[in-house]
């Protein structure tokens, strides 16, 4: 799958018309999206940025339940419950994967290699191996590094 693809599905809906009686929106297929995060369960802040991405899709024309199901699975810092929580989501089929962490990014690049895999607040995705370089990552993982490595200068 090619990195526009994935920027296309998780990114698509929010391009398309905020009107909820649009033929757009109506005629959108259902979306799951699986969310890996790298916090413990119930933590405000994880809370918080789902309840952002719920409210933002509602004002965008997306009905909950019926044109859209967001999974959010936490695991803390425990590597086990990250590999877990990551061949769980694979296995109700999202339509895209989001990580929120390097280790939920290399659990989830393990789990699957047919769902895309949009990553955030990664430290190296080289490193990680969801890149084999940044001008062509490659794979089905894209994202969103933590750093640009010019920023630390030459010397």
């Amino acid at each position: 799958m090619r990195r526009r693809d994935v920027f296309g599905v998780l990114a698509g809906p929010l391009a398309w018309p905020a009107a909820s009686n649009s033929s757009a929106a109506q005629a959108a297929p259902f979306r799951r999206l699986a969310v890996l995060f790298g916090l413990a369960g119930g933590d405000a802040d994880g809370e918080l940025r789902i309840g952002l991405v719920r409210d933002r899709m509602r004002q965008l024309g997306w009905e909950f339940g019926a044109k859209l199901e967001i999974l959010a699975f936490y695991s803390g810092a425990e590597p086990d419950r990250i590999q877990a929580n990551a061949k769980q989501a694979v296995a109700l089929g999202p339509d895209v994967l989001l990580t929120t962490n390097t280790p939920s990014l290399v659990a989830a690049m393990n789990a699957t290699r047919d769902i895309p895999i949009v990553f955030v607040n990664v430290s190296d995705p080289i490193a990680s191996g969801a890149a084999v370089s940044l001008a062509r990552p490659g794979g089905n993982a894209t994202g969103f590094t933590l750093f640009e490595t010019t920023m630390g200068g030459s010397g």
